[in-house]
């Protein structure tokens, strides 16, 4: 059975291609979102993933902070409203979907060097002003989601900068029993083909619960603060899920 999912899988890659270069540049903004929307919501249902969302998506330019636990966390947030992503630049690297998502707008970072971190949160910051959300993951790497690493605050700046609030995004993915489930985690040595591999081969359906925090602005506050506040209300988010 998992050769025709990889088999759907791969299509699915190809025909985003096709979006992004022959449909987005027809596109105004408003259908870019609905088509990136229709699009992540079939990519989650290929891997048998259904989201969930747990209360109001608030569409105001803002600074959505989240925490990771899969490559699968973009197209969970794009199910529900597409944002632009803040990514290590080796995503854009990937066969195939490197090319699709930045060619959905994917902001690239350069770890390691200053000046890209700069130039990262200017473009970010031109974003939101725009009046786009842009969405980031400042744990710096995924975690199997039974926890929360320390958050970086580097790039929290481009909401200080813009003048505009923070929304924590707590992400949980589950099986169908309701337990956490670590099968989507992208962690550790593991590649990406080798978690896809387990998702295909798995008869489990899972869901990807997303749970929108109030959002957070204070003038005064530096990317220091925001950086505590949102983890403190993703890990109290996470915890109600938990139960």
């Amino acid at each position: 059975m998992w050769p025709f999912r990889a088999f759907r899988f791969i299509l699915h890659i190809l025909l985003g291609l096709l979006i992004v270069l022959l449909l987005f540049p027809l596109l105004n903004e408003t259908g870019r979102i609905n088509v990136e929307r229709w699009y992540s919501r079939k990519l989650l249902n290929l891997f048998r993933i259904t989201p969930v969302l747990k209360g109001t998506w608030q569409e105001t330019p803002a600074l959505l902070v989240l925490n990771h636990v899969s490559w699968l966390d973009i197209f969970a947030v794009n199910s529900q409203s597409p944002s632009i992503f803040i990514a290590k630049s080796e995503i854009a690297t990937w066969p195939l979907a490197g090319k699709l998502v930045a060619g959905a707008g994917t902001i690239f970072i350069e770890r390691g060097r200053r000046h890209a971190v700069h130039k990262v949160i200017k473009d970010a910051e031109a974003r939101i002003r725009a009046g786009r959300q842009v969405a980031v993951c400042p744990e710096g790497t995924t975690t199997d989601g039974t926890g929360v690493a320390p958050f970086h605050s580097n790039m929290l700046q481009a909401a200080v900068n813009a003048g505009v609030p923070l929304i924590p995004v707590a992400l949980r993915y589950t099986d169908e029993t309701g337990a956490l489930s670590t099968d989507p985690a992208f962690v550790g040595e593991q590649t990406m083909a080798q978690n896809v591999m387990l998702l295909w081969k798995s008869p489990r359906r899972y869901t990807v619960t997303l749970v929108p925090c109030e959002p957070i602005y204070h003038p005064e506050w530096t990317r220091h603060h925001y950086a505590e506040a949102c983890r403190d209300a993703i890990l109290q988010r996470l915890d109600e899920l938990a139960g």
